[in-house]
């Protein structure tokens, strides 16, 4: 249902507006953001690479993010991570599969490009108001405040209250892309930037890295990509979709 409905808006979509132009400044400024140390994905490339680059490297990364924007389009490298399980506890079952969390090693310049779209489209990405997670200067002491003031508003007023819990455990794991993007779509955000995560997520793979040995390539088919910098937000609107339907 949702492929259809995504499908229909992007070819519908006739707009010829400019698109946006990353530069030097805006790409030094996410730069600056990097942290030391990180993993590498499967192309050796670390962000000390990036940091320490120099001017050249800068300049051609710009070329570089630029043209994958025009073009709605992203390396085959920028869709590929490496899944390596972490055992939870050492006093736990080693045996038992409940007791490993995977992390995903993803290339640090695609990591670099999501941060460089966040910043140029950062304020269409904007939440509802009433969505408290994973926001800046939020946390879910005012989520509680919130709930606590409706009910007592209401209950003093004679009316009956009724609550609705949502288990979103494993949330991030569980999206449909194709619903993503429509509500995506739904909400204003710029279709470009949609285009671009539709070519990104529809040909993302990953393989196991187990004691040295890469295991057999697979696709992904849902899920937000771990560790990106947008992760959050698609969260959101997931979850602010049943504000809205209020």
């Amino acid at each position: 249902m949702y492929k259809g409905e995504i499908e229909s808006i992007l070819d519908a979509d006739q707009q010829a507006g400019e698109l946006p132009v990353i530069d030097c400044h805006c790409l030094q400024a996410c730069i600056s953001h990097l942290k030391y140390h990180k993993a590498s994905g499967y192309d050796g490339i670390t962000n000390e690479h990036i940091i320490y680059g120099g001017n050249n490297l800068l300049v051609h990364l710009c070329l570089l993010f630029n043209s994958l924007i025009k073009h709605c389009f992203v390396p085959a490298d920028f869709c590929f991570g490496i899944i390596v399980p972490l055992l939870k506890s050492k006093h736990g079952d080693a045996s038992q599969i409940d007791m490993y969390r995977g992390i995903t090693l993803s290339s640090c310049v695609s990591k670099l490009f999501e941060r460089v779209l966040v910043e140029i489209h950062g304020e269409a990405l904007d939440s509802d108001v009433l969505q408290y997670g994973f926001k800046k200067n939020y946390s879910t002491s005012h989520a509680v405040f919130s709930f606590g003031e409706s009910v007592r508003y209401l209950t003093s007023r004679g009316i009956q209250v009724y609550c609705v819990s949502l288990d979103a455990s494993n949330a991030f794991d569980r999206v449909i892309h194709s619903g993503l993007f429509v509500k995506l779509a739904k909400r204003g955000i710029p279709l470009p930037f949609i285009k671009m995560l539709k070519y990104w997520y529809s040909h993302l793979q990953c393989a196991v890295l187990w004691k040295s040995v890469l295991g057999n390539i697979f696709n992904i088919t849902r899920g937000v990509r771990q560790g990106v910098s947008y992760r959050h937000f698609c969260f959101q609107y997931i979850s602010s979709s049943y504000i809205w339907m209020n």
